[in-house]
């Protein structure tokens, strides 16, 4: 799940289709022309979601799942922006100040140094533990 907090001009990008099925929150890169998982900050392109098209499914994460060649909207990662995602490694020992960076399949986790997010905020969505990052750089 993804959820904008504060946008201060990341930019929608919809126009390659998904090479895997990937899930909503995870951070996301291109791989000759198809959107894959990030592994690292550095090929991060920003946080993938999907335009819902229907009212089907009463809940959040009803949708979560963004199926192989789909086109997702990749949010991009525009300094100061703060983002709340279900998509954490570990969320449950994360406090507010702590430094995370992309992980395995895009999802976020504890940094042990440098780190492109910082955690703003530790919350539930829909029932789910969710996490709000602001990017530092």
């Amino acid at each position: 799940m993804l959820a904008k907090r504060i946008d201060l001009g990341s930019k929608p990008l919809g126009l390659w289709d998904s090479e895997v099925e990937l899930e909503k929150g995870r951070l996301v890169k291109l791989e000759n022309q198809k959107v894959v998982y990030a592994t690292s900050d550095e090929d991060a392109m920003g946080f993938c979601t999907l335009r819902i098209e229907t009212n089907e499914g009463g809940e959040l994460t009803d949708n979560n799942t963004i199926p192989k060649g789909k086109k997702p909207v990749i949010y991009t990662l525009d300094k100061n922006d703060i983002w709340l995602t279900t998509e954490c490694d570990g969320i449950e020992e994360l406090k507010i100040g702590d430094k995370v960076t992309c992980g395995a399949e895009g999802k976020l986790k504890k940094a042990e140094g440098d780190a492109l997010f910082e955690v703003t905020e530790i919350t539930k969505a829909a029932g789910v533990p969710a996490v709000g990052v602001r990017v530092l750089k």
